[in-house]
């Protein structure tokens, strides 16, 4: 009960002082024994919980189980840094507690320019939320639609010095992203269908977590009654993919669709 308590607090603080100001940065792998204040069900971490100096690590019961529970999907929030979350033996997904970005990433086209490298992540084509800057530009590649000839077949992207108008003549065309003021997002409902592959994450529930609002992808969510994955029959989830809605079609797996839409204040 004290713990419940305490993480109903937490929650509440985050909630009126913490929830505009502060969001959850994917931070690689890690756990650290104790000092938790709080847990969620599920594999993404709720912004509500993000607060300065916190840490949250999370499980999908699958790739990553803790061994306390094994096989369920959740995350734990621990009054402690990421930097000093370390050591712990149920290596989990990780994540810091940073101040909301001024900008966030928008899809430009396609496109790519020799040099002017200053970063890259790998692992996704969709570029790092926390490495959107002014002055600079994103090219992503998945390795199968577009594929870099310097690292075939990899899902990657590279961070340059430039903008979109000059960053031409490149040998390998990706995916072109620019940074843009960051607005308020919603998930918009687009029909029922569906699209083979292509996902990147999943979430329990049957509507699209907030977390994974990032422009050009699209979320496919089913409540298992009305809409059912026949891959997890009777299973409320969503899936996110890296394409967007007007192309998402020919699955045989129909569930609600969402995108992504924003709106300037």
């Amino acid at each position: 009960m004290k713990l419940k308590v305490l993480a109903l607090g937490l929650a509440l603080c985050a909630a009126g002082a913490g929830a505009a100001e502060f969001e959850w940065l994917d931070t690689g792998l890690t756990d650290c024994s104790g000092r938790d204040v709080g847990s969620t069900s599920g594999s993404v971490p709720d912004n509500h919980y993000a607060a300065s100096g916190m840490t949250a690590v999370c499980w999908d019961g699958k790739v990553y189980s803790n061994r306390n529970s094994p096989g369920v999907a959740f995350c734990t929030y621990k009054n402690v840094s990421r930097t000093a979350c370390v050591g712990g033996i149920n290596t989990g997904k990780a994540y810091s507690a940073a101040p909301v970005k001024e900008f966030a990433w928008e899809e430009k086209g396609i496109g790519d320019c020799a040099g002017r490298d200053v970063n890259a992540s790998y692992g996704s084509s969709l570029p790092s939320k926390a490495l959107a800057t002014a002055g600079t530009i994103a090219v992503c590649w998945d390795g199968k639609t577009y594929n870099n000839v310097n690292n075939p077949g990899q899902a990657f992207c590279t961070y340059k010095s430039a903008t979109v108008e000059s960053c031409t003549g490149g040998r390998n065309p990706g995916w072109v992203y620019a940074p843009a003021k960051v607005a308020a997002m919603k998930w918009q409902a687009g029909g029922i269908g569906d699209c083979t592959g292509q996902d990147y994450a999943q979430t329990d529930g049957k509507t699209p977590h907030p977390n994974y609002l990032i422009e050009g992808t699209t979320a496919v969510c089913w409540d298992g009654v009305e809409h059912s994955n026949r891959n997890a029959p009777g299973k409320a989830f969503c899936t996110y993919k890296t394409v967007k809605l007007e192309q998402c079609a020919g699955g045989r797996n129909p569930g609600w669709m969402y995108s992504p839409v924003r709106a300037i204040n």
